[in-house]
């Protein structure tokens, strides 16, 4: 795949030749039609789990799943070296298959990581 494939407008292009709405799509993946927006936004950058989820109700070709699948490594690959993945080497990242919970059920979550960073800043000030 070249270096600007657009992966955003690839899966449009998919969903919308296939008639089909984000919501349908989130149905048979198991992902939210938030997610699929965000990809289709360019907000997000899928893992290769995703794109095995995406390629039977987009019907990708054997061609473009491989080429898709590679994009994606050399995508984290880059990530990983960038100078930015380095910056705080205590930094701990962990990612989580968030694709049973509600959009809901998200928001809840990101507003209880922010208060535990609140308390762990506090803490540090009071040590």
């Amino acid at each position: 795949m070249i270096e600007n494939f657009d992966l955003a407008n690839f899966l449009i292009q998919k969903r919308r030749a296939l008639n089909m709405t984000q919501k349908e799509v989130a149905l048979e993946t198991g992902l939210t039609p938030a997610y699929i927006s965000l990809l289709e936004k360019k907000e997000r950058k899928p893992s290769a789990a995703t794109i095995k989820k995406l390629a039977k109700p987009l019907r990708f070709t054997h061609q473009e799943y491989m080429n898709l699948i590679e994009y994606i490594a050399k995508l984290q690959k880059k990530d990983d070296s960038s100078p930015h993945s380095k910056q705080n080497p205590n930094a701990i990242t962990k990612e989580f298959d968030i694709t049973e919970l509600t959009d809901e059920d998200i928001h809840k979550i990101e507003e209880y990581i922010e208060l535990l960073k609140i308390k762990n800043k506090y803490k540090q000030k009071k040590d």
